[in-house]
């Protein structure tokens, strides 16, 4: 592989700069190519969600990153100052304080005629954006309930929060028990 470069003096009228690369190779084999690859964005000109957006869809990643993790090139992890990340999914059935952790998603199981429901996540803060929804699929719920649809109307929010500690929802009364998704997004 050959890379040519042309270079430019910052501030001087002269062409951009250019980077090329030659591969030679023959109709035997198929070729399996990597190279390094230049990104130049100028300070100050996307945000720091813009720059986690840009890394998560134009780098390589390690084979072995797990699922909700941004990872880069394998031994080179992402480093970024300033951010904080937490991940982690919990699952429970009917148990209000739910007992969530660190965990910023996870599925929870509501009692028949029980209208409000406390989740324990330290996530939590002043700030957070808070979804609820209702599902029918109790993958992960401990003793795997029946899910019933909520009753009407078919919809939950968050009705408190106590930054660091846990949100309560609000919910519709129910013949049976209702599973609901949350997930934390600060």
């Amino acid at each position: 592989m050959v890379l040519s470069r042309e270079r430019r003096t910052p501030g001087a009228s002269s062409s951009a700069t250019q980077i090329g690369a030659n591969y030679v190779f023959n109709n035997v084999t198929a070729p399996t190519l990597f190279g390094p690859s230049l990104y130049i964005i100028p300070a100050g000109t996307i945000s720091d969600n813009e720059v986690l957006e840009f890394i998560t869809t134009m780098s390589s990643v390690d084979s072995s990153c797990p699922q909700g993790f941004s990872c880069n090139l394998f031994g080179h992890p992402v480093k970024i100052n300033g951010l904080s990340f937490t991940t982690g999914n919990c699952a429970v059935n009917s148990v209000s304080p739910a007992a969530c952790g660190s965990a910023v998603s996870g599925v929870f199981a509501v009692p028949s005629t029980t209208t409000t429901y406390t989740v324990n996540a330290t996530p939590v803060t002043a700030n957070s954006r808070i979804f609820i929804h209702a599902t029918l699929d109790n993958t992960g719920i401990p003793s795997a309930p029946t899910c019933t649809s909520p009753a009407s109307p078919f919809q939950a929010f968050e009705a408190s929060r106590v930054a660091g500690t846990s949100f309560t929802g609000t919910f519709p009364s129910t013949t049976g028990t209702t599973c609901w998704i949350f997930w934390i997004v600060n």
